[in-house]
């Protein structure tokens, strides 16, 4: 006879949290911390590339003295000369691709280090998973149990000659007797997530 297994019962009182990719693999917390400092370094050098360039595009059109000459003109030096911009703009570009090849080279090692890390957590949480489906499968049978009485109640008009259609409603539950219901508990069991099907699902 199928029973369900010590615990099942509190089970789906209990609230169900799959723990993150990085709580369970230290290598995969430390990728993704990289990750994301790497993706507020280029955001930061974005930023930066974007007010440089609205700078030089709002520049007045003039000369602009060399700090040197300035310097003998005895002219006050205040922010970066449009020189110094453009050979910034140029460093920057160097750097956001150096970001985006280190990004490359980090997304490979992230998705090498998912498929351990998806194992630790699946090996964790699977007790409690099949837990939830000890529980279900249970209540299940019950309302197969009872969804096949109900047929055999309609059955039973059928067979009376009575012309019931119209004055009681047809609420089959065929659907869930003879397919859904047992599909369901074979599935479960062919998964490793149930111990075995009950009776009333096979």
């Amino acid at each position: 006879m199928f029973k369900k297994p010590a615990g099942a019962a509190n089970a789906a009182t209990e609230p169900f949290r799959a723990p993150s990719l990085d709580e369970v693999s230290p290598e995969y917390a430390a990728l993704h911390e990289r990750r994301l400092d790497l993706d507020e370094k280029k955001r930061s050098l974005d930023l930066e590339r974007s007010e440089i360039m609205f700078a030089l595009d709002n520049e007045p059109p003039k000369p602009e003295p060399t700090s040197r000459v300035a310097a003998l003109l005895g002219d006050e030096i205040t922010g970066v000369p449009t020189s110094g911009k453009r050979a910034r703009l140029t460093e920057i570009g160097r750097e956001i691709a150096d970001v985006d090849a280190a990004l490359r080279i980090l997304d490979e090692r992230i998705s090498a280090a998912r498929g351990g890390a998806s194992k630790t957590l699946c090996d964790q949480v699977r007790p409690m998973i099949k837990d939830r489906l000890e529980t279900f499968v249970a209540h299940l049978a019950a309302a197969v149990s009872a969804a096949r009485e109900v047929e055999r109640a309609y059955d039973e008009l059928d067979r009376s000659g009575a012309a019931w259609v119209g004055r009681i409603a047809p609420m089959r539950a065929a659907w869930l007797a003879e397919t859904r219901g047992p599909q369901f508990a074979q599935q479960a069991f062919a998964a490793g997530l149930i111990a075995e099907v009950p009776e009333a699902l096979k």
